[in-house]
């Protein structure tokens, strides 16, 4: 975890209420609320979390899930089961069913260059509506 980083409670009643990571200390984090008045506060460590999701698979009840980071990855670390967050979750689904409509209509050009990164989402789109 890292400062920047944007986190939204799990907690059904709070909907969807968001922090800023300000600061990292060794067991805890000085967070900023979001969205209201700024209120800065400090929240431990194993409250904030890569996904919605527990070990077991069910969704979180408590704490905070991690909605935005405030880096990209290093180059050359690809995301895992084990580290994948929600936000590069979305991404990925995002391109996979644009791959397949455009696999549909025979655009294996963009699909290529959509799943290697040389072109977004939305560019391809447009690319494909142009043509």
């Amino acid at each position: 975890m890292t400062e920047g980083q944007i986190y939204e409670s799990c907690h059904p009643l709070d909907e969807g209420r968001r922090v800023r990571v300000v600061s990292v200390g060794p067991n805890r984090a000085e967070v900023e609320t979001i969205g209201g008045p700024p209120r800065r506060r400090p929240i431990l460590l194993g409250q904030l979390h890569a996904t919605a999701l527990s070990k077991a698979g069910r969704p979180r009840r408590t704490g905070y899930r991690l909605v935005q980071s405030a880096a990209k990855e290093p180059p050359g670390q690809r995301p895992t089961a084990s580290n994948i967050t929600d936000i590069q979750l979305d991404d990925l689904y995002e391109r996979l069913n644009l791959a397949a409509d455009l696999a549909h209509a025979g655009r294996c050009d963009l699909i290529r260059r959509l799943c290697t990164g040389a072109i977004t989402p939305e560019q391809a789109r447009a690319e494909n509506a142009s043509d």
